[in-house]
């Protein structure tokens, strides 16, 4: 069973969402690699190289951290989360 947040949470935080989404991004990246993918295990286990590099050494075949720190890459991710929220706010009316 999937839980979700409380009401109140969703209309403190979905204002912060919408303004992030509003920052102009640029239209093309300026890597060729494919931004990371946040649904991905490989995901979570990249985080903590990027965080702390010298405490974790880059996992094998680590995506780059121009991929990693791109705005667009950087803007879709509170993108994603806000039209996910928006449709939970629909439904708790």
């Amino acid at each position: 069973m999937q839980r979700t947040p409380d009401l109140a949470v969703l209309r403190g935080v979905l204002p912060v969402l919408r303004s992030v989404a509003e920052v102009p991004r640029p239209r093309e990246c300026a890597h060729s690699e494919e931004h990371p993918k946040p649904r991905d295990a490989k995901f979570l286990y990249e985080i903590p190289h990027f965080d702390a590099p010298r405490e974790f050494p880059p996992p094998e075949n680590t995506i780059s951290p121009e991929a990693w720190t791109c705005p667009r890459f950087i803007g879709e991710l509170p993108d994603k989360g806000r039209e996910e929220l928006e449709d939970l706010a629909e439904d708790e009316g």
